[in-house]
């Protein structure tokens, strides 16, 4: 008994794997492809702003070098000039500054804020209980030899509480002030007095200048 076998689809089969087989191929060649020039792209671009960098130090390098090579012995001289004189105009020790101004001070009055500058201005923030002991302040800075001007510059009503007479119940609050005072030091006379061991003059009037 013969049996007839038709081959021709199985062949169609064949070729038609064969074909997928080979856009796979391409597919994955094409992927790998543009992974290197992304790979590529970023490699470039990282050695791009290596190189800008380096650029930049060396020209960084170049302007620091020039420096150096302008710098002589009279502009040496100069910034030595400058440095003493900075010396001569630096504030007076804030010690005893400060121990002078708290010992105006009225018994109640407490400091809040203390600020000293290099040209001798002092700034203060002080607690009162009442606006005559501020007045009372002002008037004593004035006097004192050590500063040659002085002025409240605000006087600002606050509320606190009385924490000393306060029960679980009662809650005081009493009201106090806080002035704020501008002070310009007699910088010359301090010094002066600091290193002859001269005591402090408050409330002797101050000295003519």
């Amino acid at each position: 008994m013969l049996v007839d076998i038709n081959l021709l689809p199985q062949k169609e089969t064949r070729k038609k794997a064969l074909l997928y087989s080979i856009v796979v191929i391409i597919a994955l060649l094409l992927f790998a492809l543009g992974i290197l020039f992304f790979l590529r792209y970023s490699l470039h671009s990282d050695v791009e702003n290596l190189s800008s960098q380096l650029q930049k130090k060396q020209e960084l390098r170049v302007v620091l070098e020039g420096n150096l090579t302008g710098y002589d012995v009279s502009n040496a001289g100069e910034q030595l000039k400058a440095a003493v004189r900075w010396a001569e105009k630096y504030p007076i020790e804030t010690v005893p500054v400060l121990d002078h101004l708290i010992d105006l001070l009225p018994e109640r009055g407490f400091f809040e804020e203390f600020n000293y500058g290099e040209d001798g201005v002092i700034t203060l923030n002080i607690q009162f209980d009442s606006s005559r002991e501020a007045a009372y302040y002002l008037d004593r800075l004035e006097t004192s030899n050590w500063i040659t001007d002085a002025k409240i510059v605000k006087l600002e009503t606050v509320t606190i509480n009385d924490t000393e007479n306060d029960t679980i119940t009662n809650d005081h609050s009493l009201p106090r002030y806080v002035g704020q005072f501008e002070i310009m030091l007699n910088k010359n006379l301090i010094k002066t007095e600091l290193e002859t061991g001269g005591t402090e003059a408050s409330g002797e009037g101050r000295e003519s200048e």
